[in-house]
């Protein structure tokens, strides 16, 4: 009787542990136990992702293109992109010089605001620039901003180069103290060919 039991204990053995050993494991995350088959695999959610950014300085030219502001110590050197609509860069600069002209005539000379830098202008023409202080100490004025725009139009509308752009701004001795960038937007409705306006004046 005790050689009986003997055997059908080790039989149970010789049996069950490998089957126990070859078990498959479950995982503490519910959603890895649910496998392939069928309908009941969770589908993975992919994570939200920004659009890449544009290094525009290596679209066109590696070297950048310097123009200095008739009249100024302002100088400004281009490293262009991609072509933009010549219409949206054209109403885009046009405004924001005029925005400058505006502040500049009812004497604002000193540093930009700090809800004015960095500097944005995008009325819904198909293109956007940007422009801020390369030097918190020594922010941007109303003054070299419109010499800025001054420049933008010389060399980008004037000069034919209608592409997206980005440039550094220096100014006499101080160096750099502005970095800035033009790039197409989408284009609001109702902003076709001639429907351009001075908002200032």
């Amino acid at each position: 009787m005790h050689s009986i039991c003997t055997g059908a204990l080790l039989l149970a053995v010789v049996y069950l542990v490998p089957t126990i050993i070859s078990a498959p494991t479950i995982s503490k995350d519910p959603t890895s136990n649910l496998g392939n088959e069928g309908n009941l695999a969770l589908p993975v959610l992919s994570q939200p992702s920004l659009p890449p950014s544009i290094n525009l300085t290596l679209l066109h030219k590696e070297d950048g293109e310097k123009y200095t502001v008739p009249g100024t110590l302002t100088t400004l050197e281009f490293y262009l992109g991609f072509p933009i609509n010549a219409g949206s860069l054209t109403n885009t600069v046009r405004s924001a010089r005029r925005y400058c002209d505006y502040h500049v005539d009812a004497g604002s000379r000193g540093p930009l605001p700090w809800d004015e830098d960095p500097f944005i202008e995008d009325l819904g023409w198909g293109a956007r620039i940007t422009i801020m202080s390369a030097r918190p100490a020594h922010r941007i004025t109303w003054k070299v901003l419109l010499e800025t725009m001054r420049g933008l139009w010389d060399y980008l509308i004037q000069g034919g180069h209608f592409m997206e752009a980005e440039f550094d701004i220096m100014n006499g001795g101080w160096g750099l103290v502005g970095r800035g960038k033009i790039e197409s937007t989408e284009k609001l409705p109702g902003r076709g060919r001639g429907s351009w306006r001075n908002p200032y004046e």
